[in-house]
């Protein structure tokens, strides 16, 4: 049995990357509190390769008290990933929890190393992908809406030819 996952990332690609510092800071006062204002995601899987499989993550932080470096840190995210045909239910069980967590892994990441070369570095916290699948299922269930049936309105036009 192999150790290399079923699930691999097959491209990556940062989107959007804001750090905007915050020119009051006071260098002599302990850092202040932040919160995580959004983590969004979406994914949709290609009709031409089911096992490839596009998920976007969308995070925002905001500061909630005290003396904070950043007014706001935004990043927002892409990987495209390949399930091999021979993963078991398991594996397919934990998406979308595992590639989010890659992701996010990986926006803490450059977070992190932008926030470094300002006034101070910052670490996105922990995320719960369990929590934030649940309530985006949630979500769709109150909207009357599915991932299929969101990805249905998405269908591009025909286009027909006129006798022009």
């Amino acid at each position: 049995m192999s150790i290399i996952s079923h699930l691999q990332l097959d491209r990556f690609r940062l989107l959007e990357l804001v750090i905007e510092s915050d020119p009051n800071l006071d260098y002599d006062l302990p850092e202040g509190e932040y919160d995580l204002d959004k983590v969004e995601f979406d994914f949709l899987s290609r009709k031409d390769d089911p096992a490839l499989t596009r998920f976007l993550l969308d995070v925002e932080a905001r500061p909630t008290k005290g003396n904070c470096a950043y007014r706001r840190i935004k990043v927002k995210v892409e990987g495209i990933f390949k399930l091999d045909d021979q993963a078991s239910e398991e594996v397919k069980n934990i998406l979308p929890m595992a590639p989010l967590s890659i992701l996010y892994g990986m926006a803490r990441g450059i977070v992190a190393n932008a926030s470094s070369l300002g006034p101070r570095p910052y670490l996105l916290p922990s995320v719960n992908f369990f929590e934030v699948v649940k309530q985006k299922v949630d979500a769709d269930v109150v909207e009357g809406e599915t991932k299929t049936a969101r990805t249905a309105k998405k269908k591009r036009p025909s286009r027909k030819k006129t006798g022009k």
